[in-house]
This record gives C-alpha cells, sequence and structure tokens, in this order.
C-alpha cells in the first residue's frame, strides 16, 4: 500500500501539464444553481496547482454597483461536495465554504495584493475598520482607499453604466486538493475518478453594494422652486432654476456613483404643508456641465412644492441599511460564464505509478461544521459539538447575527459580531470549552479587549497552526484598530499539535459561552471542527475514514 512520503516524493520528481475541463450541465449559471464537473480516472494524477476560471458579469436589474467581501471571488460558492465518480461515495463536504475562506484570508496573509488581483479579495482584506475616537464599523472602500475588485464597470458620458465580465482565478480550497496539507499527488485513478459539485451562493451572501450616498452625499444647498414635476428636480442655484444637483467635492458623472438605471430614495426636511420628502424613484438620465454640475433626472412626477428644502439622494440599500426587505428594493444579481477547472496533470512513469499501487490510503485535512442558536435572552449557553472525528486538530467558531446574514452593505456573515464597547456588540464575556469531562483552559476567559483579550488572540495563532496555516496577519494596527479586533473575531481551541491528533467520538465536546446581558435577537453560532481524514482505496471499493 502506498504511503504518503511515497506519494510526495513521487509528486516533487513529476513533470505536469495543464488540461481544461467544462462544467457537464451548462455553460451558463446564475445565482442558487449548481456547476458540475466530473474528472475521468483516465486523468490519473494532479496536483494541487490546480484552480477554478470563470468570468462574472454584474445583472443587477438598477445597475447597481457592487463589489467583493473579503471571500472574493470564492464568496460565489457557499457550499462544495466531492464524490468519487464511479462509486458515488461521499468524500468531501465543505458547508459555508465562503464564510470560512472569508475569514481565512484576513489571517494567513501580510500582503493580500495577489488576492486581489487573482481571486477578487476586497481590499482592505479586513471584516471591520475602526477609526480613532470613533465607533467600530463596517467599510465598503475606506478613506483613501481604491477597490478596483468590483462588478461595476465604466460608465458613458450620458451616465448609462457599461458592464463586461470579469475573469477571476481561484483554487478549489478543499482538503481531497491538499490547502491545508503539504504538496502530493492527488489520485483521481484511485479514488475512481471526481465529481465536484460547486453550490453557487446568494447574491446577497457574496456581494456587497458600495453605497452611494455615504460616498457622494448629494444635497441641494437652496430650495425647490415652486413647480416641481416632469420628472425633474429643480434646485436653485445662484439665484437661477437649473436642473442640476450640487455634489460635494465630486463633480464628474464618473465620480458621482451614480449612472442611469439606479433606484434611488430622495429624502429631506420639507416645509409647508407637504412635510417630509421620503420618495422612491429611478434615474433616467444624467448630464455633466464640464464645469462640476452633474444634472441628475429621475422619474415619477411632482415631488414637492415648499421652499428652505434641503434634499439627499441616496441609493435604496443604503437608505435602508442594506436589508433588502422594502417593496422598492432591488436585488443584486451575478452570472457566471466561460467557466473551467484547469487541472495540473501528471503522468508518472510505469516504475513510479506501480510504487502508487492501487490500494493507498489518502490523509488530509479538512473541516465539518456544527450550528447552533443562542437565544436573546440567554445569558449562559452550551454549544454542544456532536463530532465524530477520531483524528480532530482544533476547533474555529464564530458568532454573527443571522439577521444580518444577506446584508448588502456590510454582511455579518463574513465579519461577524465582535467584542468591543459599542452598541453591536456580542455581549460575549466568557468562554471555555468542556471536552472529556475537563475545562480548557482551566479557568474561563473574557475575551473582550480590555480583559483577556491576548489570550483569545494566542488561541487563534495555535489554532491555525495545526491545520498548516500560520496566522500572518491581525489586520490593521493604526489608530483605533490596535486595541481593538479588526479582523473576524474567533474562538478557537487547539486540541492536538504535530503529528498528534485528538479523539472526539466519546469526548462529548461543548462551548460554553457567557453573556453579561441579552441582546436584540437571536445569534447564530458557526463551529468548524477540523480533523485528518483518509480516504482508503482498494480492490473492495472507497470508503472514508474519520
Amino acid at each position: 500500500m502506498a504511503t504518503d512520503n511515497q506519494n510526495g516524493n513521487i509528486a516533487s520528481a513529476i513533470n505536469s501539464k495543464y488540461i481544461s475541463i467544462k462544467p457537464e450541465n451548462g455553460e451558463s449559471f446564475n445565482p442558487g444553481q449548481k456547476i458540475i464537473y466530473n474528472i475521468e480516472p483516465s486523468i490519473g494524477y494532479i496536483k494541487k496547482d490546480s484552480y477554478l476560471m470563470f468570468d462574472v458579469v454584474n445583472t443587477t436589474a438598477d445597475n447597481g454597483r457592487y463589489t467583493w467581501n473579503t471571500a472574493g471571488a470564492h464568496g460565489l460558492i457557499n457550499q462544495i461536495n466531492i464524490y468519487s465518480k464511479e462509486t458515488g461515495v461521499l468524500l468531501e463536504n465543505l458547508n459555508n465554504y465562503n464564510q470560512w475562506v472569508g475569514v481565512e484570508n484576513q489571517y494567513i496573509t501580510d500582503d493580500k495584493t495577489q488576492l486581489a488581483i487573482k481571486e477578487g479579495v476586497r481590499l482592505p482584506c479586513e471584516a471591520r475598520h475602526n477609526f480613532e475616537g470613533g465607533d467600530q464599523s463596517h467599510h465598503s472602500l475606506p478613506e483613501g482607499q481604491h477597490n478596483t475588485n468590483h462588478l461595476f464597470s465604466p460608465v458613458e458620458a450620458g451616465g448609462n453604466a457599461v458592464f463586461m465580465e470579469r475573469r477571476y482565478c481561484i483554487p478549489l480550497r478543499c482538503g481531497i486538493f491538499r490547502h491545508w496539507d503539504d504538496e502530493r499527488l492527488i489520485p483521481i485513478l484511485n479514488f475512481g475518478g471526481l465529481r465536484i459539485e460547486l453550490f453557487l451562493a446568494p447574491p446577497e451572501e457574496c456581494l456587497q453594494r458600495l453605497p452611494c450616498a455615504s460616498q457622494v452625499a448629494i444635497r441641494v444647498d437652496g430650495h425647490l422652486n415652486t413647480d416641481v414635476s416632469a420628472g425633474q428636480l429643480i434646485a436653485t442655484r445662484g439665484g437661477a432654476a437649473d436642473v442640476v444637483f450640487a455634489l460635494q467635492g465630486i463633480n464628474t458623472i464618473k465620480k458621482c456613483g451614480f449612472c442611469v438605471g439606479n433606484r434611488v430614495i430622495i429624502r429631506g426636511e420639507i416645509g409647508g404643508a407637504n412635510g417630509v420628502v421620503n420618495t422612491a424613484r429611478s434615474i433616467v438620465g444624467m448630464t455633466d456641465d464640464g464645469a462640476g454640475l452633474v444634472s441628475i433626472t429621475v422619474d415619477g412626477g411632482v415631488i414637492g412644492n415648499t421652499t428652505n428644502t434641503a434634499l439627499m439622494i441616496a441609493d435604496i440599500p443604503t437608505a435602508l441599511g442594506g436589508v433588502n426587505n422594502s417593496a422598492n428594493a432591488v436585488n443584486p444579481n451575478y452570472r457566471i460564464t466561460n467557466t473551467e477547472y484547469r487541472l495540473c496533470v501528471v503522468a508518472p512513469s510505469s516504475a513510479q505509478s506501480k510504487a502508487l499501487s492501487s490500494a493507498i490510503n489518502y490523509e488530509f485535512t479538512s473541516y465539518d461544521l456544527f450550528l447552533d442558536n443562542v437565544p436573546s435572552t440567554s445569558l449562559r449557553h452550551q454549544v454542544p459539538l456532536h463530532s465524530v472525528a477520531s483524528k480532530a486538530k482544533c476547533i474555529t467558531t464564530m458568532i454573527y447575527d443571522p439577521a444580518q446574514e444577506k446584508n448588502v452593505i456590510a454582511q455579518n456573515y463574513y465579519a461577524g459580531l465582535q467584542n468591543h464597547a459599542t452598541p453591536i456588540t456580542t455581549y460575549n464575556n466568557d468562554i471555555v470549552f468542556f471536552i472529556n469531562n475537563k475545562l480548557y483552559p482551566l479557568r474561563s476567559y473574557n475575551p473582550t479587549r480590555l480583559r483577556d483579550r491576548v489570550l483569545a488572540l494566542n488561541e487563534q495563532v495555535k489554532s491555525f497552526d495545526t491545520i498548516n496555516k500560520p496566522i500572518m496577519s491581525f489586520g490593521d494596527n493604526r489608530g483605533g484598530n490596535i486595541k481593538d479586533f479588526v479582523n473576524t473575531s474567533l474562538i478557537c481551541r487547539e486540541l492536538a499539535r504535530g503529528e498528534f491528533v485528538f479523539d472526539l467520538r466519546n469526548a462529548e465536546p461543548e462551548i460554553r459561552l457567557g453573556f453579561n446581558a441579552a441582546r436584540a435577537g437571536n445569534l447564530r453560532v458557526n463551529s468548524f471542527v477540523w480533523s485528518k481524514k483518509i480516504i482508503s482505496t482498494s480492490s473492495s471499493g472507497v470508503q472514508v475514514i474519520y
């Protein structure tokens, strides 16, 4: 039976070449659909340098601007199932794949430029961005930083959006493809071929809106004329009536953040009998006079007849706080085309093939996901982990707000809820693991920034080491960032170091959480239990040993 050492030695001694395979179930894919690749046994062996390539185009109905999250283009994939093609045995299942990639990207690289270029990762790749003296907040484009990895193509002179496909190359971060292990040949032949199923995520889960109002802050300084109709907002400037908005510091169509087709909300304080303006419209025209004045024309007729008015125009996701639960909301959308899986194929010599043999034990690192909910009123909660892993390495857990899971301004799905002294805190002030009737550590700890934050970070470092992904960055340390969590906050526990493993089958592991106050809503707890798994192949078939 071939060993991993033999496999590794052969992998380093073999030349390789790339071939492409196409999906078997179509050429164009939309959110919620599944992309299926079949890798035939005749491929033989591949290396971990294989990668997925595809084009993405923004198909949002109102031409809204969207960028990626910390997961980049991986965010499009919510779940991965890998089967033996011949036997149908499930070899690996990765739920919330995009969520973990979004967390991992923040920690495992210090220079994320290549991730941004190839995989579309948003820069800066951090869950949150803190400003000295201010509250912790989500961000899309921090001041002074520009992200070119968005799905909003150039805007024409008339304000029309020109959408073009963007190409991305991403390696599938799976255990079978050795993302968390060292280089080995991947024996497609021994597995009986592979069937790879990629489940595409909802657009609200993988795309993040670039909010126009927060960037542009468009206001009409002056008052509305007495006859505001014909689909035009007429403001006064210098005593003359013009169909124009005075854009604060941004004076061209390309810089204003809006384009024709955007669904917007016009709001402002109105005197007289008309009260408050808060109405949804669509932009139907834009002009730029070249002297710093941009005209925005909307549909819908009369808005109001009054004086002493200050108006603001905001894209609807911004106005709704990122949650598209209004009848006026326009949900994002995307389409994937020209997708192919580029396989780095190797062809062992006859002597090398004989060394690999037909019966092997192929070991790799992967995770199993366990979900739990914490009721809003619970001050003490136990999170059970019903794991059957006999070769566990570590546990990494994140807490987030499921009500904000698909918030298109700031998905809590990736950022999680942080432990800090602002209104969006989880109030989590007590953590301890209970495994095999023992407490780990012996004393529970408080992960908040002014208590045991360093201990929480140390547990993260040790846990990431067990899956061969050393932590390279804890995020930006300038200003207010140095004293708080910038990357997604994790609850971690190392179970075994080096080549050692921990048997969880009869350990009845659980995480005991304490909270200092009730929350506004329930919390979701996602626990990734990492372990070594073995695919054993022989003449009698394929089986997975957990």
